[in-house]
């Protein structure tokens, strides 16, 4: 069964995860979130608004989580901080509904992305509608959706494929999983909209059938499991240097001075390893 990371923000939005049926859904307390292995993952969900000194914490290893074949979903808006996200830039500069030019609506993905919506009118999440900023990207990686119709490099929407990448992200600077607000007194919330609902069930209806071959796959996860057991490796090799200078310095073979520097080094980079592996996980 295919797995998702969802970077979970405690909001009511989150219930429409169940549109993930038939993968497992593993929802990740911000305060887990730099302990975990992304790379054990077929899917990274990242909300909107989530917190930006968290994800520049991860901008490398959402890098090579897209490049060993993984599936990165960012959505909506971020404040501050852009460089996190990867293989293409957020320019702060936001883009009016009607300067919104819808630029694919026939190919599979965007038939499900928009999938009984009309666009871009239904994209109006709340009055005095814009957008989040926009991105830019390479032209040779980027799939556009939506792009700024006085300037086509300006993109609202896209499904990124870095070259030398195994996997794939779809980016937007909409956001609504923050109006897909389910569960309770919905006429009362001024930001819920029944078209963000069906945009964001529709942006996960298309990630779920986006699942890598099984050897992309197992190749993503070997890479993850050998960076943590080369890491482990090391930090045994040094722990048994350091065994057999006690062991010869017991036995005189060492003097009082070569016997420290090596216990020295080995104790320093046991712990600069230790430290590194515990962050890769």
């Amino acid at each position: 069964m295919p797995k998702c990371a969802y970077f979970e923000r405690g909001h009511s939005q989150d219930g429409l995860l169940e549109s993930l049926d038939g993968w497992a859904i593993n929802k990740i307390p911000i305060w887990d979130v730099l302990k975990t292995n992304i790379l054990a993952y077929d899917m990274v969900l990242i909300p909107s608004h989530y917190n930006q000194d968290v994800l520049m914490k991860l901008t490398h290893r959402l890098k090579a989580f897209v490049k060993y074949g993984g599936l990165l979903v960012a959505l909506g808006a971020v404040a501050c901080k852009h460089e996190w996200i990867p293989y293409c830039k957020y320019q702060q500069r936001d883009i009016e509904l009607n300067s919104m030019r819808v630029v694919d609506t026939d190919s599979p993905e965007a038939k499900k992305i928009f999938n009984e919506l009309k666009v871009p009118d239904n994209l109006r999440f709340q009055t005095g509608f814009t957008t989040h900023g926009h991105l830019t990207c390479a032209a040779e990686t980027c799939r556009q959706l939506i792009v700024d119709n006085d300037n086509h490099e300006a993109v609202v929407m896209a499904i990124i494929e870095p070259k030398g990448s195994d996997g794939k992200m779809f980016v937007t600077t909409l956001d609504p999983d923050c109006h897909a607000i389910v569960g309770y007194a919905l006429e009362e919330i001024k930001d819920y909209n029944p078209h963000a609902i069906k945009l964001f069930q529709n942006i996960l209806n298309w990630a779920k059938y986006e699942r890598q071959s099984r050897i992309v796959k197992w190749w993503r996860n070997c890479q993850g499991l050998v960076k943590t057991i080369w890491s482990s490796l090391l930090v045994l090799c040094l722990i048994i240097v350091c065994l057999i200078a006690l062991v010869a310095f017991m036995y005189s073979k060492i003097d009082k001075n070569l016997f420290v520097t090596f216990a020295a080094i080995s104790s320093i980079s046991s712990f600069i390893l230790t430290l590194n592996s515990m962050r890769r996980k």
